[in-house]
């Protein structure tokens, strides 16, 4: 079976309910049959044994009881056989678990975890869990045939748990066993499979049906199925041609074969190159994991998404590779001086705006998008940035004009020129514009100054020396500075400094050029109406790992899309919670609580810049967006962030 193929193949001990079952269930049948203390004995210690191992065995005595009172209703063997079987099976059952009753006795916190975080009456109301149970239920029992486990680490999702000839076999099966109910044994497994249903029944709703801790119905699923082959057997041999005979047993080797088949080619075919499930084996570690170990070879600085930071399949496969955590936007640009050689970077799917983003600073780098071998949505991706193109992305650009007209162009490390240096053998005067891009990656007051020639623009907008400073939100900023140079003694310098502290240069690593500007998306994070930090260049699709502020909170995510043809445009907002999104001041749909999906309907916008808004109401949580555009009738896609700028009144904190 495909089933225990599956759970046969994971390094975990949840098949070894369905191996106890068996063992357990084999002895019982042996004992029942003969009603004898030795086999009765076994059974016991076989039973105690498989308590060490996986929770949901331990309703296996429930079946133990069914199947004693079942058989003593087609024979009783007296009051002293019945004493003397039961007690030599209690003996080597507790003596087999001593142990393990003393331990859940000292712990039972421990022990009883896993179970009081899966039991369903534990999440849900008391009305409410009724209807959660039934439905339980019923998806339990549809799960053979109809619709299977939806986990992809458990069965191919909702895929029914049994092949169709397998099912077929089980339907008859237990329409022979009910037709036998004159000889009530042989509803121990239908009753079997009744109670080895129930710890995936009383498992939390959102896991139903839950095949692994349903695990234990596997042998009494097979022994049922069974029942008409061994029928159709007595009925080849009732003949006494022999070619009847080996034809029927001929005819039954071949339906196993196709059974074989069915469930084996399924396996490794279609369930192993399903998209979801081919992704949910820690696939993305593991392919991350050689990759990193390449990359580090070829001395690469190696980065990912938090959410593989402490991966031990990454940990194992690599062999404990150092990497490092990537957040934007605190680390996005990438300073030169962080890296080696260049930097690996792999991103988890959630991440995906990141990818975007990195793609818009570094169109020259290597993209990869790490697919299922039949396709899918990406599970990994990978950027490869070397020194160079790090290198290449700093600086101050530098443009000297006279009457408007271009008369040298350069490029410096910092916002600092001196005209004696820079200018000579140009007439003066000559009008100058240094403009970079500043990279903020922590929070704070900033002050800033120029000394000698020329004005401050940041984000567009003029600045003043201030002495409290300006409260700048983490991410990139433009930086101009402009003016006149009117003599060779004259020079320009910006100075900085964060929280009161000592004005100086600049840093070089903090200073980026060419592609690396300001995109995406500005927010402002608020709490009881106080502005309180601001981020800048956030993609349309924004993932948060942790809330930015702790407590409930709102957000204005806010910036200039560009439209590139006059259109009639759809938008479609999904969200985490209750987010509100207006183009031009207008509100085109919303998200609640209760639904977090929402589409507008067709509007029309004119090419040029429109301006979004994203208003986002949190109770705690971590904000979680995408935004779509769908021009006419051509297909939906998430709004390229290249095309978004951020709106300068939420680039710093009000």
């Amino acid at each position: 079976m495909r089933w225990s193929l599956n759970w046969g193949r994971i390094g975990m001990h949840g098949i070894t309910a369905a191996v106890f079952s068996a063992l357990t269930g084999f002895l019982l049948w042996r004992s029942l049959i003969r009603w004898s203390p030795f086999w009765f004995f076994w059974t016991g210690l076989a039973l105690g044994m498989g308590m060490w191992f996986y929770a949901p065995f331990r309703l296996f005595p429930i079946v133990i009881l069914i199947g004693v009172g079942l058989r003593i209703c087609s024979g009783f063997p007296g009051w002293r056989r019945l004493v003397d079987c039961l007690v030599s099976m209690a003996f080597a059952a507790i003596i087999s678990t001593v142990p393990l009753i003393q331990y859940s006795f000292r712990n039972p916190d421990i022990f009883f975890k896993r179970t009081e975080e899966t039991f369903i009456l534990n999440h849900l109301s008391d009305v409410s869990s009724v209807k959660a149970i039934w439905e339980n239920i019923v998806e339990h029992l549809l799960m053979f045939h109809i619709s299977g486990d939806p986990n992809p680490r458990h069965n191919l999702p909702f895929e029914p748990m049994l092949d169709d000839v397998t099912g077929t076999l089980f339907i008859a099966g237990l329409i022979l066993i009910l037709a036998q109910w004159r000889r009530p044994l042989f509803l121990l497994f239908p009753c079997w499979v009744f109670v080895m249903l129930a710890p995936g029944i009383f498992s939390v709703p959102w896991e139903s049906p839950q095949s692994l801790r349903s695990i234990g119905v596997i042998p009494a699923v097979l022994i049922i199925s069974i029942v008409p082959l061994v029928y159709l057997s007595r009925l080849f041999n009732l003949n006494t041609r022999g070619i009847f005979r080996k034809g029927g047993l001929f005819s039954i080797v071949i339906l196993f074969g196709v059974i074989g088949y069915f469930n084996v080619s399924t396996y490794f075919g279609k369930q192993a190159s399903h998209p979801d499930v081919f992704a949910d084996f820690s696939t993305s570690e593991t392919l991350m994991a050689k990759e990193m170990v390449k990359q580090s070879q070829n001395g690469y600085t190696l980065f990912s998404s938090r959410q593989f930071l402490y991966s031990l399949t990454a940990s194992v496969v690599s062999g404990n590779v150092y990497y490092e955590p990537l957040f934007a936007p605190r680390d996005l640009p990438i300073s030169p001086d962080r890296v080696l050689h260049g930097a690996a970077i792999y991103l988890e799917p959630r991440e995906a705006g990141i990818y975007d983003l990195l793609a818009g600073y570094y169109p020259s780098a290597k993209f990869r998008e790490i697919m299922a071998p039949h396709g899918g949505d990406p599970i990994l991706y990978e950027v490869l940035i070397n020194k160079q193109q790090l290198t290449d992305s700093l600086g101050v650009e530098v443009n000297f004009k006279r009457e408007g007209a271009l008369i040298k162009t350069d490029k410096f490390n910092t916002f600092s020129s001196s005209w004696f240096k820079d200018l000579s053998g140009i007439d003066l005067p000559a009008d100058f514009v240094f403009q970079s891009n500043l990279h903020v990656r922590q929070p704070g007051f900033y002050r800033f100054k120029v000394s000698g020639d020329g004005q401050l623009f940041l984000d567009d907008i003029s600045i003043q020396e201030d002495g409290k400073g300006i409260k700048l939100g983490v991410g990139l900023h433009s930086v101009t500075l402009e003016g006149t140079a009117h003599s060779e003694s004259g020079f320009t310098e910006l100075l900085w400094s964060r929280d009161g502290g000592i004005m100086e240069a600049i840093p070089s690593a903090l200073l980026f050029s060419g592609e690396r500007s300001p995109m995406g998306l500005a927010g402002v994070f608020y709490q009881e109406s106080e502005p309180l930090i601001s981020h800048v260049g956030l993609t349309a699709d924004t993932f948060y790992y942790d809330p930015p502020i702790e407590g409930p909170y709102e957000a204005i995510w806010a910036g200039f899309l560009e439209i590139p043809i006059s259109a009639a445009y759809k938008f479609s907002l999904t969200g985490n919670g209750a987010m509100k999104l207006f183009v031009n001041d207008v509100l085109v749909t919303e998200t609640t609580w209760g639904s977090e999906f929402a589409q507008s309907e067709e509007i029309s916008i004119h090419s040029g810049k429109a301006r979004i808004e994203l208003q986002y109401l949190s109770s705690t949580g971590s904000p979680q967006f995408e935004i779509n555009w769908q021009m006419g009738e051509n297909a939906e896609n998430v709004i390229p962030v290249s095309l978004i700028k951020p709106d300068p009144e939420f680039m710093r904190v009000p």
